[in-house]
């Protein structure tokens, strides 16, 4: 859709890799893709690198995530 997008996939959630993260562009939109009900790796990222996540699509039904799953996910947060 034109959409310049980036993923980060991190492996280790710690000691926590903030350097990994450290070359987003300040004005970016953050999302995070996790299969927990809480959010735990966004309020992690939150807390470590004060950067605030702007959408969360959780998924904690056990099932994988699919890339229709995420745009849809997303779409539901453009409206």
């Amino acid at each position: 859709k034109g959409e310049k997008v980036q993923m980060r996939c991190l492996g280790d959630l710690w000691p926590l890799r903030t350097d990994v993260l450290a070359d987003l562009p300040a004005g970016a939109r953050l999302v995070t893709v996790e299969g927990n009900y809480t959010g735990q790796l966004a309020r992690l990222l939150a807390a470590e690198t004060g950067r605030r996540i702007n959408y969360r699509i959780n998924r904690y039904d056990g099932r994988p995530f699919t890339p229709g799953y995420i745009l849809e996910r997303f779409a539901a947060f453009q409206k």
